[in-house]
């Protein structure tokens, strides 16, 4: 799975195996912070759980963590964000985001 790329949940699971641990971790990270990519995120869970099974001694929850701790944290105002979605998005603390 070199370029990443998958036509739908079955192609995922049957490539999984070929993805490195690290990218499994950031698939992981990133469902849990913007909430994108859930059955991908679980797939890439149990993937790393397997691989753990089968020896690897891997850290990825570790890994996991350092990643989100690098993350910058967002205070969202749901309230906005659904009144209006564009302005609202535009009022996140991220720094880079909608210069």
């Amino acid at each position: 799975m070199e370029n990443y790329e998958y036509k739908d949940l079955v192609d995922f699971r049957v490539k999984l195996g070929t993805v490195v641990a690290t990218k499994l971790c950031e698939i992981i990270v990133a469902n849990r912070y913007l909430g994108i990519m859930k059955d991908e995120a679980i797939l890439c869970m149990q993937e790393l759980a397997r691989r753990r099974g089968l020896g690897d001694d891997f850290e990825f929850e570790k890994y996991i963590v350092a990643l989100q701790e690098k993350l910058p944290k967002l205070k969202l105002d749901v309230e906005k964000i659904m009144k209006n979605p564009i302005k609202g998005l535009k009022t996140l603390k991220m720094p880079g985001l909608f210069r």
